[in-house]
């Protein structure tokens, strides 16, 4: 039995360590491994609310300007191209992953980084 308390206590220490995490510690670790990119434009109201949304559940991101940058209005092009998107093309365009998502919806956002 003396053998079996420090054993206990050691797994007590480490259940109430994982217990302790907070919800959104282990969301933001899950959040970080996508690679998300965003197409817009900071004149775009739609873009700008996206963005703020995903700051405020910290999605690391990199944003690029079609409007103000060339290079990536051809790269978004090209890349809508591939991914043979028939229909209109509204901002944001999302690349999640390698995956194109023209205009989705947050939530719907929120669902391919989980």
């Amino acid at each position: 039995m003396k053998k079996l308390i420090p054993i206990l206590l050691v797994l007590l220490t480490f259940y109430t360590a994982q217990c302790g995490k907070s919800p959104k510690e282990s969301t933001t670790q899950r959040v970080i491994t996508h690679d998300v990119v965003v197409y817009g434009s900071m004149t775009c109201d739609h873009c700008i609310d996206f963005l703020k949304k995903a700051d405020s559940i910290s999605v690391k991101y990199t944003f690029k300007d079609v409007e103000t940058n060339t290079e990536y209005y051809n790269e978004l092009v090209k890349k809508i191209q591939e991914a043979n998107y028939q229909g209109y093309v509204s901002f944001p365009v999302i690349e999640v992953d390698g995956s194109i998502h023209v205009n989705p919806e947050f939530q719907e956002f929120q669902a391919l980084i989980r």
